[in-house]
């Protein structure tokens, strides 16, 4: 017979203090596989260390963005009695505070589970934003003016974090603007999706552009996965594909939340072909879900332009109000683009498209000193010519060498 070992001969309530503490669930699953004792332990205390393992794998990811996923959560749980103006606005009074109760005392394992899954659920789409958006800038860096600029797809804490509080947000929009909701509630008679002042007059003008450039890239990345599948017999896929008002519905499909939009995007084309993906119970209710909000965001940014900018010297910045250290690269990086831009849009503005697609106001200062960018104000009109000028190189690049490849791919078969 195998002897225990010394930590299997530990007293039960020592095992469930270590398992309390494990990071996630499949580290618990793994545990539980190790030897019987350990089965039977996790076994019988099932719910209760699976609850707390949840919390963990929520709270150990970032505790700075438990605010974000509790307010998400709380949005989600109000049923349609409790959908009010008023109930809703004090819960984004609470989000902006940070005054939200976080006891773990007050939560099920159901509510634990919620949690992760919208965290899981933000962060897999943030990843593929920053690998996407970084590894552009490096393809196709913006211009530099001649300085020798580095590059690299290292994501720092701070930046992931900005990240997914990025998409967090839009996942917020998604029920206090969308048409995430209760069933058969009318969304038209809250009053409080056609005030977006109670949501973007309280952020600074670099967070109201991060949620621009998340919107930008969710707009790009379901406008190419609605090509590949134009074939399907689904409205919403049909409109999107002939063009007819593709901004205006993606918008819409994107109003219903951040799990419908993963849905779409890591979909496959026989399940984009099953009924529900794409919503096609779904009707068009107006007004806009975010693109209209975010065009006119300007309005809510007008203090901060005047603090920044001098009205005798529009090129010379003045000194900006304090910032956490946290938002320096993004409050630089917001300035830096507005110098000759700074009384128009603040949000979803063309002279900024080439910025979003590079998430220019989600990274730390140092990646964005390294970039080479800051050296010289941003001329939108100047780097628009330039990066269609190195668009056209790479196309005639990639056609040389497909040409080169055939010729000798013939050669060899000769």
């Amino acid at each position: 017979m195998t002897s225990m070992s010394l930590i299997e001969r530990l007293p039960t309530e020592l095992h469930l203090d270590i398992f309390e503490r494990l990071p996630d669930l499949p580290t618990l699953k793994e545990a539980a596989s190790t030897c019987p004792i350990f089965f039977n332990t996790i076994l019988n205390n099932k719910i209760s260390l699976s609850k707390k393992v949840v919390i963990n794998q929520v709270a150990q990811v970032d505790l700075n963005l438990l605010n974000e996923v509790l307010t998400v959560w709380k949005l989600s749980t109000l049923d349609k009695d409790e959908w009010t103006s008023e109930n809703v606005e004090s819960q984004l009074e609470r989000y902006f505070n940070n005054t939200e109760d976080f006891s773990l005392d007050k939560f099920s394992l159901s509510d634990a589970l919620a949690l992760h899954r919208l965290y899981n659920t933000a962060y897999d789409l943030a990843i593929g934003f920053s690998r996407k958006t970084l590894e552009l800038q490096r393809s196709f860096p913006i211009h530099t003016t001649g300085v020798k600029a580095t590059f690299d797809t290292v994501l720092s804490t701070s930046e992931l974090r900005r990240v997914v509080r990025a998409f967090l947000r839009i996942d917020i929009c998604c029920y206090v603007y969308g048409n995430q909701r209760p069933e058969s509630l009318d969304i038209d008679t809250i009053d409080i999706k056609f005030r977006p002042d109670v949501f973007f007059s309280r952020l600074n003008p670099w967070g109201i552009e991060q949620i621009a450039c998340v919107y930008q890239y969710l707009l790009a990345e379901i406008k190419t996965v609605s090509k590949s599948a134009s074939y399907l017999n689904d409205d919403w896929l049909v409109w999107i594909a002939m063009g007819r008002h593709r901004d205006l519905i993606i918008d819409q499909l994107m109003s219903y939340g951040l799990a419908r939009i993963r849905k779409i995007l890591t979909a496959d084309d026989e399940k984009l072909a099953s009924p529900g993906i794409f919503g096609p119970e779904d009707e068009y209710i107006g007004p806009e879900f975010l693109g209209t909000k975010l065009e006119h965001s300007y309005l809510y940014c007008e203090k901060y332009v005047f603090e920044l900018f001098d009205e005798e010297d529009e090129n010379k910045p003045m000194v900006p109000p304090a910032v956490p250290e946290t938002e320096f690269g993004p409050k630089v990086a917001w300035e830096w683009s507005h110098v000759f831009d700074h009384d128009s849009h603040m949000a979803l503005g063309p002279h900024q498209t080439p910025l979003r697609d590079r998430g220019y106001v989600m990274w730390d200062f140092e990646r964005i000193q390294k970039w080479g960018v800051l050296e010289s104000p941003w001329h939108w009109a100047e780097e628009y010519e330039w990066l269609d000028q190195q668009e056209r190189l790479r196309a005639e690049e990639k056609e040389d060498l497909k040409e080169r490849a055939m010729r000798t791919g013939k050669c060899a078969y000769v």
